[in-house]
């Protein structure tokens, strides 16, 4: 399912690494490489995670591991981020997908490992949740994706 488009943007369905035109830039590798956000089914909800050439799909953070996940939905559009910490989801944030009993998740993105990677804040979370190196990390400061 796509996640809803409640905050000016729309979800394509892509897979494996390919970048549809309009989509949205949320961050890079430490090389400079740029990441876009996705969003793809997992465990009975939908993940925003972070996607881009070379690539073999979406890749979230879930139950501490990294995980790809081939088809999926993309981001498509422009949003303003605004800096979050501890938790924190800013009234306009917008809803990218949820956890398997319903609770919302957003886009986020933080800085790691000399880069800024999009990945996924809720309720559940307790900050900006991200995949990196085969595990899921949590990170705080991010900014929230929104409107």
């Amino acid at each position: 399912p796509k996640p809803p488009a409640d905050i000016g943007v729309e979800w394509l369905a892509s897979s494996g690494d390919r970048i549809l035109p309009g989509a949205l830039p949320a961050g890079r590798e430490a090389n400079g490489a740029k990441l876009f956000v996705c969003a793809a089914p997992f465990a009975n909800g939908t993940h925003p995670g972070k996607v881009r050439a070379g690539f073999d799909g979406c890749h979230i953070g879930y139950g501490g591991q990294a995980h790809s996940v081939t088809f999926y939905t993309l981001l498509i559009g422009k949003g303003r981020w605004v800096p979050g910490q501890n938790g924190q989801i800013p009234p306009r944030g917008g809803r990218a997908g949820q956890e398997a009993d319903g609770r919302p998740l957003y886009v986020c993105r933080a800085q790691f490992q000399g880069g800024v990677h999009p990945g996924k804040i809720g309720p559940s979370t307790g900050s900006c949740n991200i995949s990196y190196g085969g595990r899921e990390i949590t990170l705080t400061p991010y900014d929230v994706l929104t409107d």
